[in-house]
């Protein structure tokens, strides 16, 4: 069984490291050879985890089960997430059909709530630990993960942050991004 919390470069960042780099095309390769894979959800992955078959399926019909389960890191509990994409989430989870068998583990109470004190420092450090690369962007790092324009999913992390410490800026978001990048 192999671990894909997202598509590609998703699943790069956030389990990519300098130490043990992995890297999209090993694990595509990697991909071909298992006939099942595990999605850990959190706040983080948890409107991308649910494309995850339908961009891996076609390419890989060797994978016949999927395993979807609930984070076992407090700090990253799916609860977290927006409104929005708990819903999306439900949504799937109501309505996914696909040829393989897909379980989904501790998934069905995701109800949104605000992050405890305790947890706030955590998930900063967390996304300070993400695996923010600069190299083979189509467009420069600091538009892809900090531009502000047209709010990517990445600005998406900070309002949730922010949502329960107001003092958390976006600047100092950006800045904790800038000072990531690999």
């Amino acid at each position: 069984m192999i671990r894909v919390d997202g598509h590609a470069c998703w699943h790069e960042l956030l389990n990519g490291n300098t130490l043990l780099y992995s890297s999209i095309d090993e694990l595509e390769h990697n991909l071909g050879y298992t006939d099942s894979i595990a999605v850990e959800v959190s706040s983080l992955n948890l409107t991308e985890a649910i494309i995850v078959l339908d961009k891996y399926l076609p390419q890989f019909p060797n994978i016949k089960y999927a395993l979807y389960y609930r984070t076992p890191k407090p700090h990253l509990d799916p609860n977290y997430a927006h409104q929005d994409d708990i819903d999306t989430f439900k949504d799937w989870v109501d309505s996914h059909s696909y040829p393989i068998r897909v379980d989904l583990h501790n998934l069905s109470s995701i109800e949104h709530s605000s992050m405890p004190e305790t947890h706030i420092d955590s998930a900063i450090h967390h996304l300070e630990g993400l695996y923010w690369i600069k190299d083979g962007m189509n467009y420069g790092p600091n538009e892809c993960y900090t531009g502000t324009e047209l709010p990517n999913y990445y600005y998406r992390w900070w309002r949730m942050i922010n949502a329960n410490r107001s003092s958390y800026t976006l600047e100092q978001y950006h800045n904790m991004i800038l000072n990531s990048l690999q």
